[in-house]
């Protein structure tokens, strides 16, 4: 009887600290989702060129800036709030 208990204790404790130490740490989550939303703009300018009937090399243009952006904002919603758009 005893041993059971300890063993569901064990599942308890092991469960809580599993739930409370991330997979995945809060400075690369921040990263992923800026990657994707730049990786995204990018995506967005190439269809709007070629829809617009531009041929050739992708037009990056604003990605420069928005990419310093994204690096001066304290946090990156600010970043996707500057941009008009959430894409996390």
């Amino acid at each position: 009887m005893h041993f059971a208990a300890l063993q569901n204790l064990v599942l308890l404790l092991t469960s809580v600290v599993a739930y409370v130490i991330p997979d995945v740490p809060h400075l690369l989550q921040k990263q992923l989702r800026r990657e994707k939303y730049l990786t995204g703009h990018v995506i967005e300018s190439a269809e709007l060129d070629r829809s617009k009937g531009h041929a050739g090399p992708v037009n990056l243009g604003n990605l420069v800036s928005l990419r310093s952006q994204a690096d001066d904002a304290d946090d990156f919603e600010q970043c996707t709030l500057m941009a008009g758009t959430d894409r996390a």
